[in-house]
């Protein structure tokens, strides 16, 4: 066997075994990397999950909140027509008890004059307007009753459109997230996603709202007019309203960070307990132009202040006891209007809206920090300079 050969083969299988094992370590790293990116992907998922579990409960609050908000509108509208049909009945009830009360009067006057003997006083003093009296013309108070049945009736109906529409949009909504067909169509100038409602929402034709019913409206029977006619007539405004109106809540120049519903506690020093504050949606902001944040909370439906106070580097959360879902912190709280230190607790439904809050609370606090830093530094350089 030439020896020669052996070697150049050997050198060849050598060489060849060099290529696999370089292949095999590139392999390695690609296999790696597509393991980072899958743990990238693994936390984006809960990040967006988490997300989205906060956006959908603060949703369904306002959603709860109008809707307690339109109940308690139409029970006071339901009342007024009540208040003003009671009103106007008993006018009529007074009148005709008048009525009724003058006539047995002239019964009385008249069972006296028969009873008298005096044929010549009797022709005398006959009472000439007592068949007049007796031909008055009878009231019909059909429309009395009709005309508030049609208006209580109109308000059923509508009431159950509204329930029938906002239980087709709710079902419609869950058959269409669970088919996963709510994508992003498109991206705003702004780089931020746009959702198409038709996919979202494909539900048409459905508004809330509460037709006018003017006091005088006869019903369906009476007048003879279908209901179509009835629903798509215009009653125009008593008040007018103004086109647009501009309300600022000094929150313009700031970005919202987080946002979820929650209950806010002050610690009360004197009783040496904790005391409700509020029940709201509680948002960090952070401020456009710099580094800082704040964390504001509004009652709801009064919308007034409850917590209104920035987010400082030596803030820091603090665990409530025999709960995963509360947080507590010290801070100086304006949301009375002049700066008082205040020990606050926030309680969240769930626990992971709580980590959430935590982790946002931490990054405005670490930020916060960021901020300062570079104020000191551009203190002293503007010390240096001046020295």
């Amino acid at each position: 066997m030439n020896v020669p050969h052996v070697f150049v083969r050997l050198w060849t299988i050598q060489r060849k075994l060099l290529e696999t094992r370089e292949k095999f370590l590139q392999n390695i790293q690609n296999r790696e990397k597509d393991f980072e990116e899958l743990k990238q992907a693994k936390e984006s998922v809960k990040c967006s999950s988490q997300k989205a579990v906060a956006e959908s409960e603060r949703i369904f609050s306002d959603v709860m909140c109008t809707v307690q908000k339109t109940h308690v509108n139409v029970k006071e509208l339901i009342a007024e027509r009540q208040r003003a049909e009671l009103s106007r009945i008993e006018g009529l009830q007074e009148k005709l008890q008048q009525k009724i009360s003058h006539t047995r009067m002239k019964v009385s006057e008249l069972d006296q004059f028969m009873t008298t003997e005096d044929h010549i006083y009797f022709l005398q003093d006959y009472p000439s307007d007592c068949e007049e009296s007796t031909a008055e013309v009878s009231v019909d108070f059909s429309s009395i009753s009709e005309n508030p049945k049609a208006f209580f009736h109109n308000v059923e109906m509508l009431l159950s459109e509204m329930q029938k529409c906002f239980t087709d949009v709710t079902k419609d909504t869950e058959i269409t997230i669970k088919s996963e067909k709510a994508k992003v169509q498109k991206k705003s100038p702004q780089g931020s996603p746009q959702w198409n409602q038709k996919d979202v929402f494909p539900v048409t034709g459905c508004t809330f709202s509460f037709k006018h019913v003017p006091l005088k409206s006869t019903s369906v029977e009476a007048s003879g007019r279908k209901r179509e006619d009835a629903d798509t007539q215009y009653y125009k405004p008593v008040v007018p309203l103004p086109d647009l109106v501009e309300i600022s809540t000094g929150e313009e120049n700031e970005q919202v960070v987080f946002s979820h519903r929650a209950k806010l506690y002050r610690y009360d020093k004197q009783s040496q307990q904790w005391k409700e504050r509020g029940i709201g949606e509680l948002k960090i902001l952070q401020n456009n132009e710099g580094n800082r944040a704040r964390l504001v909370m509004r009652r709801e439906q009064v919308l007034k202040l409850c917590a209104n106070h920035w987010i400082t580097p030596n803030m820091k959360l603090e665990p409530m006891k025999a709960t995963e879902k509360a947080w507590t912190w010290s801070a100086l709280d304006f949301a009375e209007g002049d700066g008082s230190a205040e020990i606050l607790a926030v309680r969240f439904r769930l626990k992971e809206t709580a980590d959430a809050f935590k982790k946002s609370f931490e990054e405005a606090v670490i930020s916060s920090f960021t901020g300062a830093k570079r104020g000191c530094c551009y203190f002293s350089l503007g010390l240096t300079t001046i020295g």
